[in-house]
């Protein structure tokens, strides 16, 4: 079994490290701006504003693909921003916002 390799070096590595960092630090400040531990006690958890997924992607052809996206949906807007790689296909950026 070959070891699964996420993102090689290059931009995709670093694209992958922003995003992290943005949703981790965003979602720190949220916690940290609540007022008390209610939502905790209550058994329920805060909103969380950021999702970062990874999808690896085997094809029958040979050529594996990684997509990595970062979405946010506030109250009033939702946004996105994700990259997908693969040998054949290459590189596509997608972002989006409402």
């Amino acid at each position: 079994m070959k070891p699964l390799t996420l993102l090689r070096s290059g931009p995709e590595l670093w694209v992958a490290a922003a995003l992290v960092l943005l949703a981790s630090d965003v979602r720190a400040d949220a916690e940290a701006r609540q007022p008390d531990d209610s939502s905790k006690a209550a058994g329920t958890s805060a909103p969380k504003p950021f999702k970062l997924t990874v999808g690896r992607y085997h094809y029958s052809v040979g050529a594996d693909g990684t997509d990595l996206n970062l979405r946010y949906r506030g109250a009033d807007a939702s946004a996105w921003l994700g990259i997908y790689h693969d040998r054949d296909f290459g590189q596509q950026w997608r972002g989006g916002r409402r």
